[in-house]
């Protein structure tokens, strides 16, 4: 079988049965020197991939629901993203591609796609998604929203600590921050005819299932089902960066409930740089004077800025806005 036609069969078992199913090749059970050796061989995979990627920034699209959503079933979604995969991948092209996924409301005057924009420099990143921005380094991560014309809304947290949902650089490529890639529960492994490592296992109810091409370290499909909820990640296509490493050409986050497709998230970088010197200023956040800060912890709490802000972290550590 075809490296494009095995995840479409598993597609077809996914959806039609709800559940997983092992790739027909040779199989191992957790414990057999096989399993070792393909644990170590999907784990040295991905730990390589990582290790390629230094610096990272991405411009992309976002598209997600709540929207009404057209297609319905994961080979009706992969194929939507094989044809924009198989197009130029031009502006009318991604168009044509959320048009496909979503119902055109009329009375909704915005575009469809927001525009993201990642920096990752090691442990700091920035990110700026439809006027919001966050910005974590070792001091804390802080999220700024506006919320009026001179208004800006912070939250802040402790560094480490999980901070409100914006898109970071596992949207684009899931397995770079995956906290883990070998289950501790019993699973089962296989290296398919597709060039894939298929990973499988069950918690409780719940199966899961994750497929990574042995050419590149990146996860193709990634499926989770549980009764009557199920989710999917498929990374579609690749797109190089000028530096020559890999990224999915489109990632699709679908999530379904009693058997129907209840939200998408699509995320089409449209540029990426790999291992370039990164300006220390994009993890700067400058506010002009006048500006007005709520604390997210303490509603009552605003504060007007005496004067420029040349970095709102420092500004708000110093002045005692609320951590979580």
């Amino acid at each position: 079988m075809t490296s494009h036609l095995r995840p479409i069969l598993c597609l077809a078992l996914f959806s039609a049965a709800g559940g997983m199913l092992l790739a027909t090749s040779a199989r191992a059970t957790a414990g057999d020197t096989e399993t070792a050796r393909l644990a170590k061989e999907l784990t040295d995979l991905v730990e390589a991939r990582r290790e390629s990627i230094s610096t990272l920034e991405i411009v992309a699209d976002l598209v997600s629901s709540p929207r009404q959503l057209l297609p319905n079933t994961p080979l009706q979604i992969h194929a939507i993203l094989d044809r924009y995969v198989s197009s130029a991948r031009s502006d009318s092209d991604r168009q044509l591609m959320y048009g496909e996924f979503f119902r055109p409301d009329p009375q909704r005057q915005k575009p469809l796609a927001k525009q993201v924009r990642i920096v990752q420099d090691g442990p700091r990143s920035s990110t700026l998604q439809g006027g919001v921005r966050s910005v974590t380094d070792d001091r804390a991560s802080i999220l700024v929203s506006p919320r009026e014309p001179g208004v800006l809304q912070v939250q802040l947290w402790k560094p480490g600590k999980a901070t409100s949902r914006l898109t970071s650089r596992s949207d684009f490529s899931w397995e770079l921050d995956c906290p883990w890639l070998i289950p501790t529960r019993p699973y089962d492994i296989v290296s398919d005819d597709g060039g894939q490592l298929v990973l499988s296992w069950k918690d409780g109810r719940a199966t899961h299932r994750m497929d990574v091409s042995v050419a590149d370290g990146i996860l193709n499909h990634r499926m989770f089902a549980d009764d009557d909820k199920r989710s999917l990640i498929l990374q579609v296509g690749r797109i190089s960066a000028p530096e020559g490493i890999p990224f999915p050409a489109v990632v699709c986050h679908c999530f379904y409930q009693h058997g129907s497709l209840r939200m998408v998230d699509l995320y089409v970088p449209t540029s990426i740089r790999v291992n370039q010197p990164v300006d220390p200023e994009e993890f700067r956040i400058a506010v002009p004077a006048k500006t007005v800060i709520i604390d997210d912890g303490a509603e009552a709490t605003r504060i007007e800025l005496p004067g420029d802000i040349d970095d709102l972290v420092d500004f708000a550590l110093m002045n005692g806005i609320h951590q979580d």
